[in-house]
């Protein structure tokens, strides 16, 4: 049979083209039980039981990682379009920089506004997506299975909780939602307030992630797949011809886009992946990560070696099994009773081979398969799945974009058995009206249940983040403090506050300029402080190989001073504590060895400094740079490593 464009069940009813699912309408079956869900109010509550629960999750999280790094590189920053059109990790975030530049000066490192606006996302989406639901299904009760199922998943756990993630995916799948409603929009009417609004949730998505720009392909797959009359291969070029300038002005907003991001940021994909790494990052993806959060899974999780922050999906193998039985029973199913429905599957496979390829291609080199498990990746699945499954059960709503399906004039023999088929499934329907909505409403709850303590047990281990304690008692013990507070700008944060992949992101001297009350970091401090791994401020001093010079060493401008240290130093960045005494002020350097040296100033008199300097390789120390009629000279040297003063 071929396919011309889309029909409603009331048009081709006789010929059999779409299952007269009256269960799914809300209507009377033959003599069978009337259904008098509501739909409205049922989503609703949906989405406030969502609402809340997310609520009290985000007030059990805080800053994280990336989140960390973002608000220090905003602090100092104005929004100017470098500031704003700066590559971060292979990204453009304009928005993203926005919120965080503003956060900075309302409210420095306070997380409820963060969490607010999360919250604020969360809603938009979920009322988006009932509206686009409602506008291409009607308000039948069967869009309550979607819905729920979209309000339920733990795929968003991560990517709600973690706010650098927040502000990646939340407005990219608002973006999409509200894109296809406009979309669905202007097909249907020609309207150019809807074509302007698809353009402009396009720009909200690109404004925060590029893999918005993908929401343009969905919406020229939709188009072919719902709202183009003729064969298959015909549609493509159909559908152009049919909304050419409407193409064409998001073919230029794809093009400029796509310039601006290749000319502003630098994509590392790391070492290529073997393929068996693609194959098991692939099922990683979809068998054990997606499949199972869709239906409430994946109930177990686990933390990585080394971590207690971050959690996994750890599904059990029969709910593995259980997932991937009732997706194949979805697929199968539907392709054997509803004709049609195999676009949404392609539109389904598409988007999802889109993002395993994303994955594969830019983190897999990176992180290894392991990667598969990350469920911020398939943030995005969680509007595609349901929205599809909505697609291939559902008519969809009348008159939604007036098209009409032209019956063969002699139905095949597999067409003449598929209708039998369609006929059988239609009587059983009818008599067990009243078990398939109690079924309905078991798988209903079953994933709301699963997906509530799903979510629960994953904040078993989120809402362990030290980060919050840390900082918390670093801020107060600042203000608390009576004088300057002296840190060396390369100590580093804890591990789980800021991982060693930030490298010098993660210093003192970057992390802490959020802060109302900020350290003065430098190479040479009169004193200093350390931070312990609680966050709180401690007298610090060196602690090492002592050199005590008697008599004094001493250098003045045409001479410099040499010390002879009893051990060869190796490795990275040493301190040296300095007792020196001056005949006034003056400038000088010390240096280790040949490293680079580090420009000071003595003050007159006796006293002692504490200098960060390179040492790898050296084995003596030099002071120069002295000003003309000053002299310095040095009573005793410590070379070694900060520590807390006892």
């Amino acid at each position: 049979m071929t396919e011309a464009t889309m029909t409603t069940p009331e048009q081709h009813a006789s010929a059999g083209d779409q299952l007269d699912l009256r269960l799914l309408r809300g209507s009377r079956g033959h003599g069978g039980l009337v259904l008098t869900v509501r739909v409205l109010p049922t989503a609703l509550l949906l989405t406030a039981v969502q609402l809340l629960l997310t609520g009290s999750r985000l007030s059990r999280s805080w800053w994280y990682q990336d989140d960390l790094n973002i608000l220090a590189r905003a602090a100092n920053r104005t929004l100017s379009p470098d500031q704003l059109f700066s590559n971060y990790n292979g990204h453009l975030i304009p928005g993203t920089w926005v919120i965080a530049w503003a956060l900075d000066r309302v409210a420095p490192l306070q997380w409820w506004p963060a969490a607010v606006l999360t919250l604020i996302f969360v809603a938009a989406t979920d009322l988006m997506m009932l509206a686009l639901l409602r506008r291409l299904f009607g308000n039948r009760p069967a869009i309550l299975v979607p819905y729920a199922m979209f309000c339920s998943t733990s795929l968003v756990l991560t990517s709600t909780l973690w706010w650098a993630a927040a502000l990646e995916w939340l407005p990219l799948s608002l973006s999409m939602i509200t894109a296809l409603w406009f979309h669905v929009g202007y097909l249907r009417t020609r309207r150019r307030t809807d074509a302007l609004g698809v353009l402009l949730a396009i720009l909200f998505g690109l404004a925060f992630f590029e893999k918005a720009l993908v929401t343009l392909l969905v919406l020229a797959l939709f188009t072919v797949c719902y709202a183009t009359p003729g064969s298959l291969w015909r549609r493509p070029w159909r559908g152009f011809r049919l909304y050419w300038g409407y193409w064409l002005v998001q073919a230029v907003l794809a093009g400029g886009y796509l310039w601006l991001y290749l000319t502003r940021t630098t994509i590392d994909t790391g070492p290529a992946s073997k393929v068996s790494d693609v194959v098991e990052v692939t099922r990683l993806m979809i068998l054990e990560t997606l499949l199972p959060s869709l239906i409430g899974g994946p109930l177990n999780w686990y933390t990585t070696p080394g971590s207690n922050i971050g959690a996994w999906p750890h599904p059990s193998s029969a709910l593995v099994i259980l997932a991937a039985a009732m997706m194949a029973a979805a697929v199968i199913g539907s392709l054997l009773v509803i004709r049609g429905s195999w676009r949404a599957w392609l539109l389904l496979a598409v988007y999802l081979g889109i993002s395993v390829t994303l994955v594969a291609r830019v983190r897999l080199g990176f992180v290894g398969p392991w990667i598969g498990r990350d469920q911020r990746y398939l943030t995005d699945l969680a509007v595609m799945v349901p929205l599809c499954l909505g697609l291939a059960f559902l008519p969809l709503r009348d008159g939604l974009l007036g098209a009409t399906v032209a019956a063969p004039v002699r139905p095949s023999r597999v067409a003449v058995r598929r209708q039998e088929l369609i006929d059988r499934a239609e009587a059983w329907l009818a008599r067990r009206e009243a078990a398939a909505a109690a079924t309905a409403a078991v798988v209903v709850l079953a994933m709301v249940v699963g997906g509530i303590y799903s979510g629960e047990k994953f904040m078993n281990s989120w809402s362990t983040n030290p980060g919050q304690t840390y900082f918390d008692n670093l801020n107060a013990d600042l203000r608390a403090h009576s004088g300057p507070v002296y840190l060396f700008g390369d100590e580093t944060v804890p591990e789980l506050v800021m991982m060693s992949a930030f490298m010098d992101d993660r210093q003192i001297r970057h992390v802490t300029k959020p802060l109302p009350v900020r350290p003065q970091t430098g190479d040479a401090l009169p004193y200093f402080s350390v931070v312990d791994p609680l966050g709180h401020l401690h007298d610090g001093m060196v602690r090492g190989s002592d050199v005590t010079l008697d008599p004094p060493v001493c250098a003045t401008s045409d001479r410099p001073a040499i010390v002879k240290l009893p051990i060869t130093i190796t490795g990275g960045k040493w301190k040296v504590r300095l007792a020196y005494n001056t005949n006034r002020q003056t400038t000088a350097r010390v240096a280790l060895g040949t490293n680079q040296p580090v420009t000071m100033r003595l003050e007159r008199g006796l006293h002692e400094v504490f200098v960060n300097a390179d040492g790898n390789g050296a084995n003596q120390l030099r002071l120069d740079g002295i000003d003309p009629g000053s002299t310095a000279c040095l009573g005793a040297v410590t070379v070694g490593f900060p520590v807390i003063k006892s």
